[in-house]
């Protein structure tokens, strides 16, 4: 049976779950060393420095993998990531707009303008948008 591939949505969410859960384990081992160390001999300042020296290096591993991916580092998901990027786009093409009404007296001409503006534009773009 020939299956279809899923949307490049789903394979980017599975992708990030993914990368979180193996980042979870990661931190679970960290944490399990710790508290083995903390168990059996106290407070054992050469395997406390060494797990600080894993953890930083797996910090680093970690941040180096979102940016590889394209994910934020400051705890921002995809969606409002793109929420953020399509507002942007939405103001840059307001304010175009607004220079086009102001600066070109036709109003034929504007409405080409805005015609081709929504023929370009991908998203959600309206002739009452541009109007």
């Amino acid at each position: 049976m020939d299956r279809a591939k899923p949307p490049i949505g789903d394979s980017l969410a599975t992708e990030r779950v993914n990368l979180n859960a193996r980042h979870f384990k990661f931190w679970g081992v960290v944490f399990a060393r710790l508290f083995e160390s903390i168990q059996k001999q106290g407070l054992n300042l050469d395997e406390i420095r060494a797990l600080e020296r894993v953890s930083a290096i797996l910090e680093k591993a970690q941040r180096g993998q979102r940016l590889a991916r394209g994910l934020s580092l400051d705890g921002q998901t995809e969606e409002q990531i793109r929420a953020q990027a399509e507002a942007d786009g939405r103001s840059l093409i307001d304010t175009f707009i607004d220079v086009v009404k102001q600066e070109i007296p036709d109003e034929q001409a504007r409405d080409r303008i805005a015609r081709a503006l929504l023929d370009r534009c991908p998203g959600e773009l309206t002739e009452t948008d541009v109007n």
